[in-house]
């Protein structure tokens, strides 16, 4: 079980800037990185203007899709706020500008206390704590063998571009790609979900979580047929529950969007599970709520 403080934090107002420097969100759940802008139009400041009102745009529903549940609060936030409200700075990673075009990657950072008081004043629940670390384990297992690590194997690349690209409150690990993981950690241990190989890759991500998220393909005739479980385990090995159990799924050779599916499936219960848990509800806002095992009084 995971034991959670949840607790208001409001900070400082600032006025609204944009800057060259290192910094970044006090808050990182509040802010969205490296929005990429590539924009032409009739005059370079034109592009550079229209380009960074569209990056701040995409920016700000990152955020409103990481802490809403709802797509429905999504859209009425979006609609009844500007993103001007709660911008807190702009930090420019990079930037070009060109005759009649703008290229630049850029952070944003959105002011914390002023969307909790916007999202409160809504009336709406909303969830900004982080998970602990889970380390996110692919295996693939088909008549070959079984793998762990074969980037050409859909469901094990798909995992890692899954992990790289995530942008909600989970926080996901993988183990990096390394002749030395590769021979310590093989995909028929990760398969039999053995604890001492499993403890040991948490420990390596420093995660305090492992999800192994294993698929086995099987033949009926010439028909496909694969089998997905998702089991989460504590960070000695040991088994929490099951995410998911589904067998018979059939993709094709080239379509694995069956697949695409399950995997979509298995991190939206994940992040659904972990949202829940952790909602903050606008009625009640401003108490701090400590769950702790105690022996005594």
């Amino acid at each position: 079980n995971w034991f959670v403080i949840m607790a208001m934090i409001c900070l400082t107002a600032t006025n609204p800037a944009i800057a060259k420097m290192a910094n970044r969100c006090d808050e990182p759940v509040f802010g969205a990185v490296s929005i990429a802008i590539d924009k032409v139009a009739a005059t370079a400041a034109e592009a550079q203007k229209t380009g960074v009102d569209a990056a701040a745009q995409t920016a700000f529903r990152q955020v409103l899709r990481r802490v809403l549940l709802s797509s429905v609060d999504q859209d009425e936030f979006a609609a009844a706020h500007s993103y001007d409200e709660f911008t807190d700075f702009v930090h420019i990673i990079e930037e070009k500008n060109l005759e009649k075009r703008y290229i630049a990657r850029l952070d944003f950072c959105f002011d914390a206390e002023r969307m909790r008081t916007a999202m409160q004043n809504a009336g709406l629940q909303w969830a900004e704590l982080q998970s602990p670390p889970i380390l996110l384990l692919p295996v693939w297992k088909d008549p070959d063998g079984v793998s762990a690590w074969l980037k050409n194997k859909n469901w094990i690349a798909s995992w890692h571009d899954a992990v790289d690209h995530y942008l909600g409150l989970v926080s996901l690990r993988r183990l990096p790609h390394s002749l030395t993981n590769e021979r310590r950690f093989r995909g028929t241990d990760i398969l039999a979900s053995d604890p001492i190989k499993l403890a040991a890759a948490a420990r390596i991500a420093e995660a305090e979580q492992v999800l192994v998220a294993a698929a086995e393909l099987d033949y009926e005739g010439s028909i496909r047929i694969v089998d997905v479980e998702a089991r989460m385990f504590d960070k000695t090995g040991q088994p929490i529950t099951t995410i998911l159990s589904q067998s018979d799924i059939i993709p094709s050779k080239t379509d694995f969007e069956p697949l695409d599916a399950i995997r979509q499936t298995i991190l939206g219960r994940i992040e659904g599970s972990w949202r829940n848990a952790n909602l903050i509800n606008s009625n009640t806002a401003g108490y701090l709520l400590v769950e702790v095992p105690v022996t005594s009084v």
